[in-house]
């Protein structure tokens, strides 16, 4: 009796990972139509609390919606304006920067060459010039072309917002069953509610104080810097690196370079004063992931949904992470994508 029932274990196995395949294959194709409505779902739980706090001022529903979508579109509209006038006018500075990278290539190259170590200025000019800039300048017209198609996210989000008073009825007549857990699936939604929320103003807080922090220090495109540090910022660690570099490389090329030290010094303060430190007190131990889950995860949406995939990767894997602590059966795999060994229980067994 037992060969049965290693053989429909082995099936089962087999069956599962069909099914994942045939989700991480139905993802990429369908990114054009899944990805603006993932990125609707995710603004729509940023909305809610601003919308149900209008709304306990006595301020009609309907009318609370109008105001907080308003809002977005402006800020998007002027997302994608200055992001695209910042990409064009980077792009028109570029050759004087490129003359600026000469001199201090040539000026680092002539000092390790006195202490023995020779190293051709022209190579090291062809290697950097290209990939860098041209990245910058590339990912900035990228994000200004995904900001201005944001029409199809605005209204979905706009009727997932006028659905979600009514959504809690219709999900408890729907799954109006003794096997489904009304209370756990709560948890999960506020957990959810509270992670994106808090991530944002954290996001939030980190972009507006490099940017005040680059037009102080006189770093070229403050504001450029302080877009990327808020996005960014939704990847732990790896984000705030990311970030870091074209802020340096920009203060490197500057007369008296010097400055690039404090700009790499304000982002590790920036980083570990809110990443490090407010975060965790915000969100819990609970709401973490292990950096060897990030850098995977951002590996994986990056290949699924190109460049806004990876800006999601966080928020789509803990999204996966709290939805299966709040089950029995895969309660352990949060526990593995979290950051510590209790990670998850609480959630799973609470």
């Amino acid at each position: 009796m037992e060969t049965p029932k290693n053989t429909s274990t082995v099936s089962g196995y087999l069956l599962n990972g069909a099914s994942l395949v045939a989700i991480v294959a139905g993802l990429k194709l369908g990114g054009q139509v899944l990805l603006p409505l993932t990125i609707a779902l995710f603004l729509a739980i940023v909305c809610l609390p601003i919308v149900e706090g209008l709304k306990s001022r006595h301020v009609p529903r309907p009318l609370a919606i109008l105001l907080v979508l308003s809002g977005v579109v402006g800020l998007a509209t002027a997302m994608g304006w200055l992001v695209g006038g910042t990409a064009d006018d980077f792009t028109s500075v570029l050759p004087g920067y490129r003359d600026r990278i000469v001199g201090t290539t040539t000026e680092i190259t002539t000092t390790l060459a006195s202490h023995g170590l020779e190293i051709n200025p022209q190579d090291l000019i062809t290697r950097l010039d290209k990939p860098v800039f041209s990245l910058i300048s590339e990912g900035a017209r990228g994000l200004a072309n995904t900001l201005s198609n944001m029409l199809l996210v605005i209204l979905t989000t706009l009727f997932m917002l006028f659905e979600a008073d009514k959504f809690g009825t219709k999900f408890h007549t729907a799954f109006d069953s003794p096997m489904f857990d009304h209370e756990r699936f709560g948890r999960f939604s506020r957990e959810m509610q509270t992670y994106l929320v808090v991530k944002t103003a954290t996001s939030l807080c980190t972009g507006t104080l490099v940017g005040i922090s680059m037009w102080a220090l006189g770093v070229d495109f403050p504001v450029l810097l302080a877009l990327m540090a808020f996005l960014l910022n939704y990847i732990p660690t790896l984000g705030s690196i990311i970030a870091a570099i074209p802020a340096v490389m920009l203060a490197l090329i500057e007369p008296g370079g010097s400055i690039a030290l404090v700009v790499a010094g304000v982002y590790a303060g920036v980083n570990i004063s809110i990443g490090s430190l407010l975060e965790p007190q915000l969100l819990g131990k609970e709401l973490g992931l292990s950096p060897l889950v990030v850098f995977l995860s951002l590996i994986f949406w990056g290949w699924v949904w190109g460049p806004v995939g990876m800006l999601l990767s966080v928020p789509l894997t803990m999204s996966g992470k709290i939805f299966l602590a709040h089950t029995e059966e895969f309660a352990w795999v949060s526990i593995l994508l979290g950051n510590s060994s209790d990670n998850g229980v609480q959630s799973a067994d609470s």
